[in-house]
């Protein structure tokens, strides 16, 4: 429910999580729930626009106006559409530099900001809305379909060759070796551990 109220909003949203939670996982969701989502979706990945921040916070006069012409370029491909902010971890200052520039243009696109840790007052007053994307271990629901994912996406160990076959009689009895065994139940092995711990390296 509250994923198809923010998704129905058209403000600027600070989504905020640990990592691993699915903080990215909830931002297209919304993209696909809302009204725009015909039009373009942009991801920015902490790496890719690093360079950018550091041009626009950049004390040397041709270097910001070299950062203000790819930034109007980068909002002019996402107009209409939604433009997620992934900073993928602490945010930089470069990182909250182009957030800031961005949210300060007025863009034609909805802007969805992912952060784990908090970000600079400034840049916090901007974004009008926020969502805090509770810790897997706190949606225990979740898990046993995460285990589900990941048994079936694992890797299977290659058929064993026939009993009869010549390379096995040529290479003598096997009897006594360990024997590679799958548990049919995706879900019980999987909880059987830390899942939390586990899981929250699993990319939604």
């Amino acid at each position: 429910a509250e994923l198809t109220r923010q998704a129905r909003a058209e403000h600027h949203l600070w989504i905020s999580g640990e990592p691993g939670s699915g903080r990215r996982s909830v931002a297209l969701g919304l993209h696909l729930l809302a009204a725009r989502r015909e039009r373009p979706l942009w991801l920015c990945h902490r790496g890719d626009s690093s360079p950018l921040g550091a041009l626009l916070a950049s004390p040397d006069p041709a270097a910001q106006e070299q950062g203000r012409e790819l930034l109007q370029q980068l909002l002019q491909r996402v107009r209409g559409g939604t433009l997620i902010l992934d900073e993928g971890g602490a945010p930089s200052g470069a990182f909250q530099m182009l957030a800031l520039a961005i949210l300060q243009q007025r863009p034609a696109a909805r802007v969805l900001l992912l952060t784990s840790e908090p970000v600079h007052p400034a840049l916090a007053a901007a974004l009008p809305g926020s969502l805090r994307v509770p810790p897997l271990r706190q949606r225990g629901e979740e898990l046993g379909l995460l285990a589900a994912d990941l048994w079936r996406d694992a890797p299977r160990p290659a058929p064993a060759p026939p009993e009869d076959s010549a390379e096995e009689a040529a290479d003598g009895d096997r009897e006594g070796e360990a024997e590679t065994t799958t548990s049919q139940d995706p879900v019980t092995p999987a909880l059987s551990v830390d899942a939390p711990a586990l899981l929250r390296e699993h990319q939604l």
